[in-house]
């Protein structure tokens, strides 16, 4: 692969689920009135998504600490992608708390699998910059993907987290097409 595609994918990695996760912030009040929600009741989408990654970070770890790293990427974006998907077309707000809460569970997990797979996978003396490009993508997140969320959902569906699925390919593409024959520290079991 080459320079160029490895690093897309690394960025490309971080930016659905932080996108997913900031968006909510910047069309809060549309949200609110598209569901006819007061706008602390649409503020809870943002502590729904919080507590899936404080809750679900710690439980999906343990449950797939022995999993291989290639399809647990793969499901972990998934997950993260349904649960967007789900925030992006929920008809009321019974849907879309449990949707974003769904899609919070997953991205810790996410991001210590994708950095230990990085270090993993880099060149003696290169695990640093690797991990630096798996950053630069939850940063891409924040600085365009939410922005560009905000837009649409501005001028979509006023509960669109759109901009998140909408990446999701590219996020599946971050299971690495090798992995390394041996465990990290961390204790995971490298894929195959």
């Amino acid at each position: 692969m080459s320079g160029a595609a490895s690093r897309l994918r690394a960025h490309a990695g971080g930016l659905q689920p932080t996108t997913g996760e900031f968006v909510i912030s910047g069309i809060q009040p549309d949200v609110a009135a598209g569901l006819g929600v007061s706008i602390p009741a649409a503020g809870l989408l943002v502590t729904a998504y919080a507590l899936g990654m404080i809750v679900g970070g710690p439980v999906v770890t343990v449950l797939t600490a022995r999993l291989a790293r290639k399809p647990l990427i793969a499901a972990l974006v998934t997950v993260s992608v349904v649960g967007n998907l789900g925030s992006a077309l929920a008809p009321n707000y019974a849907i879309l708390l449990p949707a974003r809460f769904l899609a919070g569970s997953v991205v810790a997990t996410f991001f210590a699998v994708a950095i230990a797979t990085a270090v993993g996978m880099a060149p003696a003396g290169r695990q640093a910059s690797t991990v630096a490009k798996v950053a630069v993508g939850m940063n891409l997140g924040i600085v365009l993907g939410t922005p560009i969320g905000t837009f649409i959902g501005q001028h979509g569906s006023p509960t669109s987290a759109g901009s998140p699925p909408a990446v999701s390919p590219c996020c599946w593409s971050t299971a690495p097409a090798r992995s390394p024959g041996t465990s990290s520290a961390a204790g995971w079991r490298t894929g195959r």
